[in-house]
């Protein structure tokens, strides 16, 4: 007798498929989310010397979560640091590290983890032989020393800046850079830290113009002039 199968084939199939997709989410939620530092996360500077005192910061932590961080060094060594700091009220947590003098020359991963949401960023920066130490001179302008969050947002949104190379406890004027090249004065001054670093945010309007837009944060001593892009949209 024939039998015909090809409704059952398909009807299996389809079950199996769908069990499939389940192992998948569960999988999915079942472990710590990792993700490789881009925009939520940074280090100031990127490279250094040996002996560089490296700025931190990373988002996405629950409000007030304790933040554990440690190293995995270029040969693939796990540098603890038996340290932590805490999420801000906006999740956010910031923290330095100073590389030894002897420190091994290559790529490094800073990893910190969230203790109870899970989270976890891998920043990857550069230690590299014959550059100063973060303590030298800064140049004039420079386009690595700051970051902005987020990086993109409709008409309305809260940005937040900061930035680094400043001298300590120096006055810092900000204004903004239009899509349409107008100068947007935010009548703005705030002082940098003792580590010559400046943090400061800007609550764009409902109206405001659609496109690329700078903002731009200057010393009164130093004239050093940070250069911040950022986009509504």
């Amino acid at each position: 007798m024939r039998v015909n199968l090809s409704g059952h084939i398909s009807r299996f199939t389809q079950v199996a498929g769908i069990v499939t997709a389940l192992i998948a989410l569960i999988a999915l939620t079942a472990v710590p989310r990792a993700v490789t530092a881009q925009a939520d996360a940074a280090v100031i500077p990127p490279v250094g010397g040996p002996g560089t005192e490296f700025a931190f910061f990373a988002t996405d932590f629950e409000d007030g979560e304790k933040v554990g961080y440690w190293l995995n060094a270029p040969d693939g060594a796990i540098v603890a640091t038996n340290e932590e700091t805490f999420a801000n009220d906006d999740g956010r947590a910031d923290w330095m590290w100073d590389s030894p003098d002897n420190a091994m020359l290559g790529t490094w991963e800073m990893v910190a983890e969230g203790e109870d949401s899970g989270t976890i960023w891998v920043i990857p920066f550069e230690v590299e032989s014959g550059l100063p130490e973060s303590g030298a001179p800064a140049p004039r302008i420079t386009n690595g020393d700051y970051a902005v969050e987020p990086l993109a947002g409709p008409p309305g949104t809260e940005f937040e800046f900061f930035a680094n190379g400043f001298e300590s406890n120096e006055d810092v004027g900000f204004w903004l850079n239009a899509p349409d090249g107008s100068i947007v004065d935010i009548n703005q001054k705030d002082n940098t830290t003792e580590g010559g670093r400046v943090d400061w945010s800007w609550d764009s309007p409902s109206d405001a113009m659609r496109g690329n837009w700078e903002m731009v944060a200057r010393g009164v001593d130093s004239n050093l002039e940070q250069v911040i892009p950022f986009e509504i949209r």
